[in-house]
Protein backbone atom coordinates (compact mmCIF):
# COMPACT_ATOMS: atom_id res chain seq x y z
CA UNK A 1 0.00 0.00 0.00
CA UNK A 2 1.18 3.50 -1.27
CA UNK A 3 0.82 6.74 0.91
CA UNK A 4 0.12 9.95 -0.56
CA UNK A 5 -0.20 10.81 -4.64
CA UNK A 6 3.79 10.91 -4.71
CA UNK A 7 4.13 7.48 -4.02
CA UNK A 8 1.83 5.83 -5.96
CA UNK A 9 2.68 8.24 -8.88
CA UNK A 10 6.30 6.96 -8.60
CA UNK A 11 4.86 3.31 -8.29
CA UNK A 12 2.89 3.68 -11.90
CA UNK A 13 5.86 5.48 -13.52
CA UNK A 14 8.02 1.90 -12.34
CA UNK A 15 5.23 0.06 -14.04
CA UNK A 16 6.08 2.04 -17.20
CA UNK A 17 9.81 1.35 -16.92
CA UNK A 18 10.99 -0.30 -20.65
CA UNK A 19 13.23 -2.76 -18.83
CA UNK A 20 12.88 -6.05 -18.96
CA UNK A 21 13.19 -7.85 -16.67
CA UNK A 22 12.55 -5.53 -13.88
CA UNK A 23 11.23 -6.34 -10.08
CA UNK A 24 9.83 -2.96 -7.72
CA UNK A 25 9.16 -3.92 -4.78
CA UNK A 26 7.90 -1.38 -2.24
CA UNK A 27 8.38 -2.43 1.04
CA UNK A 28 6.12 -1.73 4.10
CA UNK A 29 5.82 1.19 6.39
CA UNK A 30 6.35 -0.18 9.49
CA UNK A 31 8.40 1.34 12.43
CA UNK A 32 8.69 -2.15 13.66
CA UNK A 33 11.75 -3.24 11.07
CA UNK A 34 14.64 -1.25 9.27
CA UNK A 35 12.74 0.69 6.19
CA UNK A 36 16.24 1.36 3.76
CA UNK A 37 14.06 2.83 1.13
CA UNK A 38 10.50 2.70 -0.30
CA UNK A 39 11.29 0.89 -3.36
CA UNK A 40 13.98 -1.97 -3.97
CA UNK A 41 14.46 -2.11 -7.93
CA UNK A 42 16.32 -5.05 -9.40
CA UNK A 43 16.76 -5.01 -13.25
CA UNK A 44 19.10 -6.72 -15.92
CA UNK A 45 20.23 -5.18 -19.29
CA UNK A 46 21.46 -7.15 -21.77
CA UNK A 47 23.05 -10.38 -21.03
CA UNK A 48 24.86 -9.15 -17.85
CA UNK A 49 24.24 -9.69 -14.14
CA UNK A 50 21.39 -8.54 -12.19
CA UNK A 51 21.53 -5.05 -10.65
CA UNK A 52 19.67 -3.32 -7.98
CA UNK A 53 18.55 -0.07 -7.18
CA UNK A 54 16.78 1.94 -4.06
CA UNK A 55 14.50 4.72 -4.33
CA UNK A 56 13.07 6.81 -1.59
CA UNK A 57 9.88 9.10 -2.81
CA UNK A 58 9.48 12.42 -1.23
CA UNK A 59 7.00 15.25 -1.11
CA UNK A 60 7.23 18.83 -0.94
CA UNK A 61 5.37 21.87 -0.49
CA UNK A 62 7.91 24.29 -1.68
CA UNK A 63 8.70 25.76 -4.55
CA UNK A 64 12.44 26.20 -4.70
CA UNK A 65 14.50 24.45 -1.80
CA UNK A 66 14.40 20.62 -0.44
CA UNK A 67 14.37 20.43 3.27
CA UNK A 68 17.64 18.27 4.57
CA UNK A 69 15.48 17.29 7.12
CA UNK A 70 12.79 15.36 5.52
CA UNK A 71 15.51 12.77 5.00
CA UNK A 72 14.71 10.33 7.63
CA UNK A 73 17.70 8.55 9.88
CA UNK A 74 16.91 5.20 8.53
CA UNK A 75 17.22 6.77 5.01
CA UNK A 76 20.67 8.36 5.89
CA UNK A 77 21.34 4.61 7.19
CA UNK A 78 20.10 3.56 3.62
CA UNK A 79 21.83 5.76 1.71
CA UNK A 80 25.41 4.86 3.95
CA UNK A 81 24.19 0.72 3.08
CA UNK A 82 23.35 1.57 -0.82
CA UNK A 83 27.01 3.46 -0.65
CA UNK A 84 28.89 0.48 0.70
CA UNK A 85 27.44 -1.93 -1.25
CA UNK A 86 27.82 0.42 -4.26
CA UNK A 87 23.93 0.28 -5.22
CA UNK A 88 22.64 3.47 -6.58
CA UNK A 89 19.93 5.32 -4.12
CA UNK A 90 18.03 7.35 -5.58
CA UNK A 91 15.70 10.42 -4.12
CA UNK A 92 12.67 10.97 -6.48
CA UNK A 93 11.34 14.34 -5.36
CA UNK A 94 7.87 15.29 -5.81
CA UNK A 95 7.46 19.83 -5.88
CA UNK A 96 3.99 19.65 -5.21
CA UNK A 97 3.15 23.32 -6.50
CA UNK A 98 4.27 22.85 -10.78
CA UNK A 99 3.93 18.91 -10.41
CA UNK A 100 7.40 18.43 -11.32
CA UNK A 101 10.08 15.73 -10.06
CA UNK A 102 13.59 16.20 -9.41
CA UNK A 103 15.57 12.61 -9.66
CA UNK A 104 18.88 13.07 -7.47
CA UNK A 105 22.00 10.84 -6.67
CA UNK A 106 21.02 10.62 -2.78
CA UNK A 107 24.65 9.12 -2.13
CA UNK A 108 26.93 12.20 -3.89
CA UNK A 109 24.34 14.59 -2.33
CA UNK A 110 25.11 13.23 1.14
CA UNK A 111 29.06 13.16 0.61
CA UNK A 112 28.77 16.94 -0.51
CA UNK A 113 25.99 17.66 2.39
CA UNK A 114 28.63 16.25 4.89
CA UNK A 115 32.10 17.19 3.45
CA UNK A 116 33.42 19.82 6.19
CA UNK A 117 32.98 23.10 3.95
CA UNK A 118 29.17 22.62 3.68
CA UNK A 119 29.15 21.39 7.48
CA UNK A 120 30.67 24.97 8.37
CA UNK A 121 28.39 26.80 6.12
CA UNK A 122 25.68 29.44 7.10
CA UNK A 123 23.15 27.78 8.78
CA UNK A 124 20.80 28.38 5.93
CA UNK A 125 22.68 25.77 3.56
CA UNK A 126 22.77 23.42 6.42
CA UNK A 127 18.94 23.15 6.31
CA UNK A 128 17.85 23.26 2.71
CA UNK A 129 19.29 22.36 -0.74
CA UNK A 130 18.15 24.73 -3.50
CA UNK A 131 15.51 22.63 -6.42
CA UNK A 132 18.20 24.28 -8.85
CA UNK A 133 21.27 22.69 -7.19
CA UNK A 134 19.42 19.20 -6.95
CA UNK A 135 18.66 19.28 -10.71
CA UNK A 136 22.43 20.37 -12.08
CA UNK A 137 24.85 19.07 -9.63
CA UNK A 138 23.33 15.90 -8.44
CA UNK A 139 20.14 14.78 -10.56
CA UNK A 140 17.72 15.83 -13.39
CA UNK A 141 14.01 17.56 -13.29
CA UNK A 142 11.43 15.38 -14.73
CA UNK A 143 7.78 16.09 -15.35
CA UNK A 144 5.48 13.12 -14.86
CA UNK A 145 5.01 12.19 -18.16
CA UNK A 146 8.97 11.65 -18.37
CA UNK A 147 9.41 10.15 -15.55
CA UNK A 148 9.40 6.83 -16.31
CA UNK A 149 12.61 7.30 -19.15
CA UNK A 150 14.47 9.43 -16.54
CA UNK A 151 14.22 6.37 -14.38
CA UNK A 152 15.22 3.79 -17.00
CA UNK A 153 18.39 6.40 -17.64
CA UNK A 154 19.35 6.03 -14.08
CA UNK A 155 19.22 2.53 -13.95
CA UNK A 156 21.02 1.95 -17.05
CA UNK A 157 23.70 4.82 -16.90
CA UNK A 158 23.25 6.71 -13.09
CA UNK A 159 22.99 10.72 -13.08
Amino acid sequence: MTKGPSEAMFRAALNEVDIEPLFAHKLADDARNWKPADYLVWFRTGDGPASSAWFEVKETPNKGAFPMADIRPSQLRGIDTARALHLPYFLAIRWKPDGLWSIVDAVRLMDWWTDDRVAAAPAALNTSVSRDLLESRFGVSSTKGQLPSIVKAALNEGL
